[in-house]
């Protein structure tokens, strides 16, 4: 949305008009050329501007906790749902004392807004444009962090999403306030890291915040990652490989038409939504964490061993989503992943049969995606003296081609409709039960090779079969 937009808003408002200035991100985004997407204003009587707002509009007029330490309301065009604005209740006497209580510099700059819904002059009272002209990350005041925790996962946010530094003593303020995160609500801190792991650049970001202890506030379960050491594929302990795949799949994921060719586009839209792009990141991130309480040793070849740790870390992985409160959907995903993760290695032997990865392709769908890629980003991230170059090289053609055929053969035989239904089999005289759905699921399986064609083919196999 351009400022200009806010006329659309404004200028059939009669009524006394408050001093209404435009705050923080968008005056931001502005200044560096970006798409503004929220468009956030403080007043005086902010509920009652709000209300204002709507009136003789078809509007609606939401309360929100956006900010903890004052009142929001979201005004929502009905006609035009993206057309979204936040106005929030102003701190302090004047706009000043409210821009000298926001978080960072490049945040607590306004622009006030005059009747017609023109903006007026720039007020920068902490030098915020000099920071982004800079590039620099840099706290308003010292209890900045104090007064909303929350805020160090967002520094390092607005770093992953702009490309900028977090200055050395805003960065020491956020390391002596990790432990306050303890205070904050689940929910917004799961909020800020899906959109950290959400940027192209998120596993550098990463890097840095485990450096300032804040991923173990957040993952416990990390600790006994670290120091673990591995077997001799593995060059690094558990943790230090966690953070290499975690760089192997961005970079992936960065450049998924040198890895997919033809089907990059489709791969693109598998991970978009519903954070997917994001819980990949977080299972490469964690896909190990079953490895330390599953580590053992075998004593005729000396070499460590970790038998288990999938489905171990499948069952971590499910004890942390259901701390973090996070949405079911997202839970079996990071699940799924990491229960998988070790399995698709298996899958790309030269005597695996192809029904048994139609098989696997049909009980999980579209989620091979992103099992695929983090698989990828594993073997590309084991560089012990006992991996080797075309092993790793014949694992990710293996991917390429997998995902060339899922998409290409098995996705459109999967959407077919099953040949025939429980129904034709009672009227075969086969009674409801495990045997019928063994019967079903054999006569489906054969259709999804490809091994028949129509209903009189499956019945016929299914006579094929009782008689055998």
């Amino acid at each position: 949305m351009d400022v200009i937009d806010l006329g659309k808003w404004v200028s059939d408002i009669k009524e006394p008009f408050p001093e209404l200035y435009l705050v923080g991100g968008v005056i931001r985004d502005l200044l560096l050329g970006r798409m503004c997407k929220d468009i956030d204003l403080v007043c005086k009587d902010a509920g009652m501007f709000a209300r204002l707002l709507a009136k003789g509009k078809n509007v609606a007029v939401v309360p929100m906790e956006k900010k903890p330490d004052a009142p929001t309301f979201r005004v929502v065009d009905r006609n035009f749902p993206s057309r979204v604005l936040d106005i929030a209740e102003m701190r302090g006497a004047t706009i000043l004392e409210d821009l000298r209580c926001r978080d960072f510099t490049i945040n607590a700059i306004a622009m006030q807004i005059g009747k017609n819904g023109q903006p007026g002059d720039i007020i920068d009272p902490v030098n915020g444009r000099g920071d982004i002209r800079k590039k620099i990350i840099r706290c308003v005041r010292k209890d900045v962090f104090e007064s909303d925790p929350l805020r160090i996962l967002r520094a390092y946010r607005l770093a992953a999403q702009l490309g900028f530094v977090i200055e050395p003593a805003t960065q020491k303020k956020m390391q002596a306030g990790v432990l306050l995160l303890a205070r904050i609500s689940v929910e917004r801190i799961v909020s800020e890291l899906l959109l950290i792991l959400e940027q192209s650049v998120a596993a550098e970001v990463i890097r840095t915040m485990d450096e300032t202890g804040i991923l173990e506030v957040i993952f416990p379960e990390i600790g006994p990652m670290k120091g673990c050491p591995q077997n001799t594929y593995h060059h690094k302990d558990v943790w230090g490989h966690s953070l290499l795949v975690i760089k192997h799949c961005e970079y992936i994921l960065n450049h998924l038409p040198e890895y997919f060719e033809e089907n990059h586009r489709t791969i693109s839209d598998n991970l978009g939504g519903h954070h997917r792009l994001s819980l990949l990141k977080l299972a490469a991130l964690l896909h190990d964490v079953g490895k330390p309480p599953t580590r053992g040793l075998n004593h005729e070849t000396g070499r460590i061993t970790f038998y288990g740790h999938d489905e171990a870390g499948a069952a971590m992985m499910a004890v942390i989503t259901e701390r973090l409160k996070m949405a079911k959907r997202d839970r079996d995903l990071l699940g799924l992943l990491l229960s998988e993760h070790l399995h698709v290695l298996s899958l790309s032997a030269p005597d695996v049969r192809p029904r048994t990865l139609m098989r696997w392709f049909r009980k999980f769908g579209d989620d091979v995606i992103p099992i695929f890629i983090l698989g990828m980003a594993d073997i590309q991230s084991a560089l012990g003296p006992a991996s080797r170059a075309d092993v790793m090289a014949a694992h990710l053609d293996w991917f390429r081609r997998a995902a060339l055929q899922y998409y290409d053969k098995a996705q459109p035989q999967l959407a077919r409709s099953s040949l025939i239904s429980g129904n034709d089999l009672v009227d075969m005289g086969i009674k409801p039960g495990p045997e019928m759905g063994r019967l079903l699921e054999r006569i489906r399986e054969a259709q999804d090779m490809g091994e028949i064609a129509d209903k009189a083919d499956a019945l016929s196999l299914t006579r094929r079969i009782l008689n055998s």
